[in-house]
C-alpha cells in the first residue's frame, strides 16, 4: 500500500470477506447437545406434573378423599 501498488487489493478483500463470513458461521455453531429451547422447557417439563400431584393432594386433603 505504500509503493501505491493497489492491484492486489480485490482479492485480498475477497479474502477477508470470506473469512469474515466464516467466522460468522463458526460463532453460530452451538457447543451444547441440545437446542436451548431444550434446556429452558425442562423444569417446566419436570414441574408441572410434580405442581399437579401436589394440589391433588391437597385437594384430597381438604376434601377429605
Amino acid at each position: 500500500m505504500d509503493d501505491g501498488q493497489y492491484d492486489g487489493m480485490s482479492g485480498l478483500q475477497n479474502a477477508l470477506t470470506s473469512l469474515i463470513a466464516e467466522r460468522g458461521v463458526i460463532v453460530k455453531i452451538s457447543t451444547w447437545p441440545w437446542r436451548t429451547e431444550t434446556l429452558r422447557s425442562l423444569p417446566s417439563a419436570v414441574a408441572l406434573p410434580v405442581l399437579l400431584y401436589l394440589a391433588s393432594r391437597l385437594l384430597g386433603c381438604y376434601l377429605g378423599l
